[in-house]
């Protein structure tokens, strides 16, 4: 007779008594009739249908075998671990990636990314006004230059005024780069003049010193328009024993530039000794420019003095392309169109001749040839 095996714990089942039809499992004590046999497998049947069988052959294969003992083939485990411990990791490395990622800190937090696209929005606007104020200068200039004309004397001196005013502030600008290279600070026009009203008051100071702090000082008043203490500082520099040439031509000349009725100080730096021919040059030029003023009415003066200056020896080419151009306005004032031309000519074709007189040359030699 076949064993049972025990429908609860799988286990062997013996009969009580024969005649009974009963089987009882010692493990677990339950009781089985016998009339259930044909419904319940035996140990030995369920052993067999549990058991692998191998691909190849098909025989049985025992639960701890790794091979079949027919062909030898590697058993094939029912259940797939291996894909099932793969999705497990996978999905475990999804997890920690997502919580790194959730709680890596930002790089620009959300507040602090906005206040830089506002101050790059502040910025774009401040880059916008500063260009279209540029743009507004820019063709205010050309306005002006369009504008200039050699027979409007009233132009010509706000012009000659404000190249004055732009040279001293050049100097100025070029003494606060000196003192910034000295200094973390650049200071200010009224301490500048601080400044330099200690070093003119200092005891047993140095002349040159002295004398360079009256000029700077003078130069600061002029671009304020405070020109009687100018003209005081220029005074007390010319009046100085020990000054040197060069600072005493340079205060005759802020002085005399602005002096249409009186050439004396002028006349004084061309006639000076030991002056350098930049500073000569300028002092013609600047002569010649007061004699061709109408309310002094030399015009063969100035020409006179136009003239010397184109032909000195190094001359600064800014200097002798002015000559030439304001002897050219002389000469069509007097209705010489001939050497007018010539002279117009002549600052066209010079190499380190400034743009704007080049342009306004040629302004006027087109109109003298129509």
């Amino acid at each position: 007779m076949p064993t049972i095996a025990c429908p609860k714990c799988n286990r062997p089942m013996q009969l009580d008594e024969p005649s009974s039809g009963w089987h009882r499992c010692k493990s677990c004590g339950s009781k089985l009739k016998v009339a259930d046999q044909a419904t319940t497998p035996s140990v030995d049947a369920q052993k067999t249908a549990d058991a692998p069988s191998c691909n190849r052959c098909g025989a049985a294969l025992r639960k701890t075998a790794s091979h079949c003992h027919q062909c030898g083939m590697r058993a094939r485990n029912r259940f797939p671990i291996r894909p099932l411990l793969m999705l497990v990791i996978m999905v475990l490395l999804v997890v920690v990636c997502g919580t790194l990622l959730l709680n890596r800190p930002a790089s620009v937090p959300v507040t602090e990314a906005l206040g830089l696209r506002e101050e790059l929005a502040k910025s774009e606007g401040a880059r916008e006004k500063v260009q279209a104020l540029a743009n507004s200068l820019g063709d205010q200039i050309a306005s002006a230059q369009r504008d200039h004309s050699a027979v409007q004397a009233e132009h010509q001196i706000e012009l000659r005024r404000l190249q004055s005013e732009i040279a001293a502030l050049t100097r100025e600008a070029e003494i606060a780069s000196t003192n910034a290279k000295r200094s973390e600070r650049v200071l200010t026009p009224a301490e500048a003049i601080i400044a330099y009203t200690r070093v003119i008051e200092m005891k047993d100071a140095p002349a040159e010193q002295v004398a360079k702090a009256l000029y700077f000082r003078a130069l600061i008043y002029c671009a304020e328009s405070r020109f009687e203490k100018a003209d005081a500082d220029y005074t007390q520099l010319i009046e100085m024993k020990d000054a040197p040439v060069e600072q005493v031509a340079m205060a005759l000349l802020g002085r005399g530039k602005r002096n249409f009725k009186n050439d004396e100080d002028l006349t004084r730096v061309i006639e000076m000794r030991g002056v350098p021919v930049a500073q000569v040059a300028e002092a013609l030029f600047e002569r010649g420019f007061h004699r061709n003023w109408e309310s002094v009415g030399q015009p063969a003066k100035a020409i006179e003095d136009m003239t010397r200056v184109i032909e000195m020896k190094d001359a600064p080419a800014t200097q002798v392309a002015n000559a030439l151009w304001w002897r050219a306005v002389v000469y069509k004032r007097q209705g010489n169109f001939t050497k007018a031309l010539a002279d117009y000519t002549q600052v066209i074709e010079m190499k380190d001749a400034p743009a704007h007189l080049k342009a306004d040359a040629e302004k006027e030699r087109q109109g003298l040839q129509k």
